[in-house]
């Protein structure tokens, strides 16, 4: 199996609870819900790779701050920064809020960028795989805080090397890791370096319990974790205590037709 390293493009948008978690009654506002078939630019000029405040170098993770102006915050990885576009003048120059200092382990730079989130704060959280942490920019800062260090000192079976996205749950103060070299979800709570496996468990042998290569992750307000299990050409849903995935989309064969996926 061919897993594609990253850089995935991951967009997250912080918006109102749309599922009452009690009773299970799903209020689903966007079933009708249709997009364009043509995509507009938003960020970034020419179709060109670049260094300066208007171009981008290989982006991957994207947030959308609603609570904020709509700014929305690019992961830029080979430039290792994140930029802040502001949602009111989109076509404007792009902001450095973490990293942009080179290449390298020190509190004001990134290694290997892969995803951010924005907190009600505006503190900003960027996983930065291949320096094995969570860096934490407050706002107006210009160095960052290690919040998690994944390869830290939990167990050595909990700890996460490189990752290609990180998922924020803000409500529970969670870090969910998608671990496709192991096979699983581990999750980090803010503050602690002590992983906690959710989903990919060793010795699990039934293919709902298993996943093939996860490459990104969803946790929603109930605590109902996605998966985007790209060796298994489907998404798999996790009940929240739940170990047993449910196949939401995709089937298990990659393909092009409306009901495939080829390693999402």
């Amino acid at each position: 199996m061919d897993i594609p390293r990253p850089h995935p493009l991951i967009i997250y948008m912080k918006v109102p609870s749309i599922v009452d978690c009690v009773s299970s009654q799903k209020i689903n506002c966007r079933a009708k819900t249709r997009w364009a078939t043509n995509g507009n630019v938003i960020v970034g000029v020419n179709n060109e790779s670049g260094r300066d405040s208007q171009h981008l170098n290989a982006p991957s993770g994207i947030f959308i701050d609603t609570r904020h102006e709509n700014n929305v915050y690019v992961v830029d990885g080979n430039n290792y920064r994140v930029q802040k576009f502001l949602g009111n003048s989109l076509a404007s120059d792009g902001i450095t809020i973490a990293g942009g200092n080179g290449y390298g382990s020190e509190p004001n730079q990134l290694k290997t960028p892969v995803d951010v989130y924005v907190d009600a704060n505006e503190n900003v959280y960027v996983g930065d795989s291949s320096n094995h942490r969570i860096q934490m920019w407050p706002k107006g800062a210009t160095s960052g805080i290690t919040v998690v260090d994944t390869d830290g000192t939990g167990e050595y079976e909990n700890r996460v090397g490189n990752f290609h996205s990180m998922f924020f749950h803000e409500k529970t103060n969670t870090f969910y890791l998608p671990d496709v070299f192991k096979k699983r979800v581990v999750k980090f709570v803010n503050g602690s370096n002590i992983g906690t496996v959710v989903v990919g468990q060793d010795g699990d042998e039934f293919p709902s319990k298993i996943l093939y290569g996860p490459t990104g992750v969803f946790v929603d307000d109930c605590e109902t974790l996605y998966v985007a299990d790209a060796g298994g050409s489907r998404i798999q849903k996790f009940l929240k205590g739940s170990t047993e995935g449910i196949t939401v989309a995709g089937d298990y064969q990659e393909g092009s037709n409306a009901i495939q996926f080829k390693q999402p």
